[in-house]
């Protein structure tokens, strides 16, 4: 097949090289560019955690200037990927959700005190759930570091254009709901709607399907969710569908 990969860059390229092993051929379109903020602050003191929801937080905080005090403090990761990017940034006490946020929340509560030391959030601008609203609500002292920007593509490449328009595209990979949100008013602009309707869009989770279908509408758009909500999922999903298009 022809897979549509859309997250951003730093993400892609193992993800490309994984399906380009399996036989597929990889169309890279990020529709989100990660920023640094230049010049953000981490908050002084101990912690007894740092919470990440995303690879793109580890490496954010990997790259700021006081991370090293941070080394060895236990972090909890929503994934596996962000629990890889953690151990190979040097981070040493990492452990992963293996899920979604409710997940990591889950996990929070199971690994750490309320009425302990301050948990560090590390976060871009924009947040599907706001964890530390969440984790206030439970007991715990939280403090979010917005350490980077994830900004919006502000229009389709026209090469990609040209191949929705073609039907060259067999599948689109679907990884949150706010990248969904983004693929979805990008498609509108472009008038390309219409050239959906054998495009296969596989979404990681329930959550990213409703705002894709809250976008453009179930109607014009065929979608399947994977099983939970992690890489190897995703790749049976798009796997199941290869073999029964062979069949």
């Amino acid at each position: 097949m022809e897979l549509l990969v859309t997250r951003p860059r730093d993400d892609s390229e193992a993800l490309r090289e994984d399906l380009k092993a399996r036989g597929h051929r990889v169309v890279l379109e990020p529709l989100l560019t990660i920023c640094p903020r230049t010049g953000a602050v981490l908050p002084q003191g101990s912690f007894q955690a740092v919470i990440v929801t995303s690879a793109n937080a580890v490496r954010a905080l990997a790259a700021h200037g006081e991370a090293d005090a941070l080394r060895d403090t236990p972090m909890l990761t929503v994934g596996k990927a962000s629990a890889e990017a953690a151990l190979t940034a040097g981070f040493t006490d990492v452990e992963s959700a293996a899920g979604d946020a409710d997940a990591l929340l889950t996990l929070v509560m199971q690994r750490l005190d309320p009425e302990g030391e301050r948990v560090l959030y590390v976060t871009g601008s924009t947040v599907a759930r706001d964890l530390k609203a969440l984790m206030a609500e439970r007991g715990f002292t939280v403090e979010r570091a917005i350490l980077y920007d994830a900004r919006p593509a502000a229009s389709l490449s026209e090469g990609l254009r040209e191949r929705l328009a073609g039907g060259r595209i067999d599948g689109v990979l679907l990884f949150s709901p706010r990248t969904a949100r983004i693929w979805a008013g990008l498609i509108r602009s472009a008038g390309l709607v219409g050239s959906l309707g054998a495009v296969r869009h596989f979404c990681l989770s329930q959550a990213v399907r409703d705002a894709l279908d809250e976008e453009i509408g179930r109607a014009d758009i065929i979608s399947s969710v994977a099983e939970m909500p992690d890489m190897q999922a995703m790749m049976n999903l798009i796997g199941e569908f290869d073999r029964g298009r062979d069949g």
